[in-house]
């Protein structure tokens, strides 16, 4: 396979680009190549990356959490920053519909960055920084379930100051008060692991696939969702809930 190496000097494809902070991304794992054919052929080899290596009972131990958030009716709040929050809103939407088994109810799913208006005027009158964790301050009960989708999980900067700290806030506001985090991020997963219970790390340096396998995360999380509440009896059904039954 030609590559050209993108750490020997200015990546190519910003050639006559100017930018005020660090060009962050020509230091990512996606090879620059002579050919669509070659760039091709790296882009789907990080997918077969990411599938043998992440770690599948970090997505075990999601799926329990919002199996138990399901049981008690807790509230589930999604929220995420550029790419993240596209997938963010998708993810609370299969929450809260594609997991609803006939004659019982899905997840109390809620997307934070889906109101526009709520968002920019919080924005305008306290600040970006707070955005998520102001609106957790009035919505949140103990137990209910944060997740973060993060490309960095709050480990790299930009221009305006380090990214992701806005998640951070509202994650460590969460664990604070009772409630349950779940962070999906690649990069190693920055932050996340500090303050987040169950934390997915994608396994590679790569934007454009850890965008990506945050969906395949969501999609794989939320189908075994349906598959076990298909066989759940109805919470608090005669003051019971039914019994685990074996390893989920």
């Amino acid at each position: 396979m030609a590559m050209k190496d993108a750490a020997a000097g200015q990546n190519p494809q910003l050639s006559g680009v100017a930018f005020k902070g660090n060009t962050w991304f020509d230091k990512e794992w996606m090879p620059i190549t002579e050919t669509t054919e070659d760039y091709l052929a790296a882009y789907w080899e990080g997918f077969r990356i990411i599938a043998s290596k992440i770690d599948n009972g970090a997505i075990e131990g999601a799926v329990d959490a919002l199996l138990a958030a399901w049981r008690r009716g807790a509230s589930v709040f999604v929220f995420g920053n550029g790419g993240s929050a596209g997938n963010a809103s998708h993810f609370a939407a299969d929450l809260a519909k594609t997991t609803m088994a006939p004659g019982k109810k899905g997840l109390r799913a809620l997307c934070l960055n889906d109101n526009a208006s709520l968002t920019t005027a919080w924005v305008n009158d306290e600040g970006w920084g707070s955005v998520y964790e102001g609106q957790l301050q009035n919505l949140m009960r103990e137990g209910d379930v944060c997740i973060a989708l993060s490309v960095h999980g709050g480990s790299m900067a930009g221009n305006a100051g380090a990214w992701s700290q806005n998640l951070m806030r509202a994650l460590q506001y969460s664990r604070e008060r009772g409630g349950v985090n779940i962070g999906i991020a690649g990069f190693g997963g920055g932050g996340f692991a500090q303050v987040c219970q169950h934390c997915i790390v994608v396994p590679l340096e790569s934007t454009m696939h850890v965008e990506a396998a945050q969906m395949m995360v969501h999609h794989a999380i939320v189908g075994r969702l349906v598959q076990l509440l298909k066989r759940e009896g109805t919470p608090g059904a005669a003051g019971k809930e039914d019994a685990p039954q074996g390893r989920r």
